[in-house]
């Protein structure tokens, strides 16, 4: 397992997710930025900064998912196995190990992915903002109505809390829908198909988001899912959502289809 995701992390590609970090924190820096001016005496800190990276519509449909797909797409497609994984099937005592290896190192690369993202935006965050454990003056003044802000009812939370179930809520999202772009990619011997389809969920998404808001059945739609925003309690226009278990849930189906699905694919394929 730790050999594939060796080989995946060594790739230059995996340079790109720095550069994610970089530029969507300096956009949630801008943008919070010219919040602050009606509040003069109100301050923003690093949690101001993290919502409007995690809860960004475009960032967590489009971008994140899109990105992270273009990482992991090749992973068990024949571009992988012109790397010796093929090599590696043919010497593991069943099929389902190697299968179950590799879905394991797909659950390090999304740790590895969501860790260096929330790094990234921790060292630019240092660097620009001020520190503290509490929510920050602003997000009290303005009851967290500003890009990427959540319901008032979260000021009551530790901030801590909140932002580990932001995390959980986008890395089981991507875990899932992960594993399903690589099954496709595995099915069409092409893993550029599996990433077209992921990209294309992403945009029609973020597509349905811009046109309908998060009200009515288009929360349902795959990658907006990932926002915690859009659920039951999480923000103050949002008045009927789904509940964040249900998700959850939807994350769970989604895994377990494309890994009986990919498994099957596997048994039966002369290789």
């Amino acid at each position: 397992m730790m050999a594939d995701v060796w080989v995946a992390l060594t790739r230059r590609r995996w340079w790109a997710v720095p550069g994610i970090a970089v530029m969507t924190t300096l956009l949630a820096l801008m943008s919070l930025n010219s919040m602050v001016l009606p509040y003069r005496h109100g301050g923003i800190n690093q949690w101001d900064v993290f919502l409007g990276v995690w809860d960004a519509p475009l960032m967590v449909a489009v971008i994140m998912p899109i990105t992270f797909f273009s990482l992991i797409v090749d992973l068990i497609s024949p571009t992988m196995a012109e790397h010796n994984g093929y090599f590696l099937m043919s010497r593991a005592s069943t099929r389902w190990r190697w299968w179950v290896r590799k879905i394991g190192s797909l659950g390090v690369l999304t740790v590895v992915f969501v860790g260096l993202l929330w790094l990234g935006i921790a060292l630019i965050s240092v660097a620009t903002v001020r520190w503290a454990m509490p929510w920050s003056d602003l997000a009290s003044a303005t009851q967290m109505r500003y890009p990427g802000g959540l319901s008032s009812a979260q000021l009551t939370q530790p901030p801590p809390e909140i932002m580990a179930l932001m995390t959980l809520l986008v890395a089981a999202g991507l875990y899932a829908w992960g594993l399903g772009v690589l099954v496709i990619g595995w099915i069409t011997r092409k893993a550029i198909w599996g990433w077209m389809v992921g990209a294309v969920l992403g945009m029609l998404s973020y597509g349905l988001w811009m046109v309908h808001g998060a009200e009515g059945w288009w929360v349902w739609a795959p990658l907006l899912q990932l926002l915690l925003s859009i659920h039951q309690g999480f923000h103050a226009s949002v008045a009927v959502g789904p509940p964040l278990w249900q998700s959850f849930i939807v994350d769970g189906v989604v895994w377990v289809t494309a890994a009986t699905l990919g498994f099957a694919v596997l048994r039966r394929r002369v290789l």
